[in-house]
């Protein structure tokens, strides 16, 4: 107990509750069998008696809680595959925008990085339950009854009705890294296989897109490359392993939302892929994922011409190695000598180019520490067009 934990407002009531991860526990009680499924608590804190703030521990964690909102909630479901490790990594963030008056509606992203996908290859699966006010989290009964990769809230910000999602790398959703500079889509490798351990790493990382909704960043750090690079692509000689991505998915009104990637086209798009611009075999990109403001002055341009904050993404590349890295610094400004990056922002839209030479780039990439690890920078230039 305790891989895991985060604390946020998942009954909108203005007080902190707590959720912990139990990634490697089989709760035999909760009907989940099969080895190391795992199980996330949620505590929920208030007021007692006496008018102090306590966190209730008390009575013992129920899936079904007398007092929804209240008593202490157990996540976990019967038909979570054997090591599915859900709750690994947990995330809090408000991916659709309600509130309960004043006070923002927290939502909880659970990682389960051997969750197996419908087609039952163990990929990993993330779970995002949405907040409450006066009941909570949410959850279906069966991993089975999640709706996968779709919108599930009703729009509203205020009493907003959800319903928890489940979020798996489907091939069958077009990734925005894979357009090209004629915006057309190219499906690119499904990058689905076995124990990519997507869901390792899960984050909100503040408004990325800059349309006024927190976006959530998923790593894969297992994954292999496909990153649209088209020298490499067919070619068994240069595939590396366990290179790894970060998927990205934008908050809306309706939970998940989409992205046009560009705008002279008609393509939307639920999710998009994050590849590294250099690629080491094993160097597991998104083994860590952090988002935010960084220096307070990121600035992306919105629909209406005005320039809005907006945040940055930091990955973790531990495995990645280089001997000197004063050579292989790339600067975050408008100018630099990486441009093989897999996404672009153009006015609320993506696109980019993922080539060794592209030249649309603009996103900027900074590695930051010594030999033998890695942390990247991505952010969308401040002064696009």
């Amino acid at each position: 107990m305790g891989q895991s934990s985060v604390v946020g407002d998942f009954n909108c009531d203005g007080y902190s509750d707590l959720a912990v991860g139990l990634p490697y526990a089989t709760l035999a009680q909760y009907g989940s069998t099969n080895a190391r499924s795992g199980a996330v608590y949620v505590y929920y804190g208030g007021l007692n008696s006496s008018g102090k703030y306590i966190l209730k521990t008390t009575p013992a964690p129920s899936i079904n809680p007398a007092n929804p909102g209240k008593d202490p909630q157990a996540l976990t479901f019967p038909d979570l595959s054997w090591h599915a490790r859900f709750g690994f990594a947990l995330a809090k963030g408000n991916l659709n925008g309600d509130k309960n008056g004043i006070y923002s509606c927290d939502d909880l992203a659970v990682g389960a990085p051997g969750q197996t996908n419908p087609d039952n290859i163990p990929s990993g699966n993330v779970f995002v339950f949405f907040g409450t006010a006066n009941v909570g989290l949410k959850a279906p009964a069966t991993v089975s009854a999640f709706p996968q990769n779709a919108e599930t809230c009703d729009g509203r910000l205020a009493g907003a009705s959800c319903t928890g999602v489940r979020l798996w790398p489907d091939y069958r959703l077009w990734p925005a890294g894979a357009f090209g500079s004629s915006y057309s889509p190219t499906l690119t490798s499904n990058n689905t296989g076995s124990w990519i351990e997507y869901g390792s790493a899960v984050a909100f990382i503040g408004d990325f897109n800059a349309d006024g909704n927190e976006d959530l960043a998923i790593g894969a750090p297992s994954a292999p490359w496909d990153g649209v690079a088209p020298a490499f692509l067919g070619n068994p000689a240069w595939n590396p392993e366990r290179v790894g991505y970060v998927a990205m998915y934008f908050g809306s009104r309706f939970g998940l939302g989409y992205e046009t990637p560009h705008p002279n086209t008609s393509y939307k798009f639920r999710w998009l892929k994050i590849f590294p611009p250099v690629v080491q075999p094993n160097m597991r990109f998104g083994s860590s994922i952090a988002g935010g403001d960084i220096d307070g002055a990121y600035r992306v341009r919105n629909d209406n011409g005005e320039y809005v904050g907006g945040g940055d993404l930091v990955v973790g590349a531990p495995s990645f190695s280089y001997v000197d890295p004063d050579s292989t610094l790339f600067p975050t400004s408008s100018s630099g000598p990486d441009q093989n990056i897999s996404v672009q922002p153009s006015d609320g839209g993506w696109w980019g180019n993922t080539s060794p030479a592209a030249a649309r780039t603009r996103v900027t990439v900074s590695p930051i520490a010594g030999p033998g690890a890695c942390v990247r920078l991505l952010r969308p230039r401040p002064d696009i067009a």
